[in-house]
């Protein structure tokens, strides 16, 4: 899967996006917890960032695949 950053994300990684293979099919919080194996400044921000599977915001149910785009979301204000 593709595992994009935007913002805060991509300041805490250090890198806009990283190409990532996974067995099988992951739910959120297992994606999560790889993710913050493997970047844990992401911690930082864990409560505050969503995940998007294919251009729609995930739930904790959504499973993310091989073949997915997964953003991390950044909190958006507006008014």
């Amino acid at each position: 899967m593709k595992i994009l950053f935007f913002s805060q994300a991509r300041n805490l990684t250090g890198c806009s996006e990283i190409d990532w293979e996974t067995e099988q099919a992951l739910p959120a919080d297992a994606l999560w917890d790889q993710l913050l194996t493997h970047f844990p400044d992401l911690k930082k921000i864990r409560s505050q960032t969503r995940l998007s599977r294919n251009g729609e915001l995930a739930t904790p149910q959504t499973q993310f695949h091989n073949t997915d785009e997964v953003a991390l979301i950044p909190p958006v204000s507006g008014g």
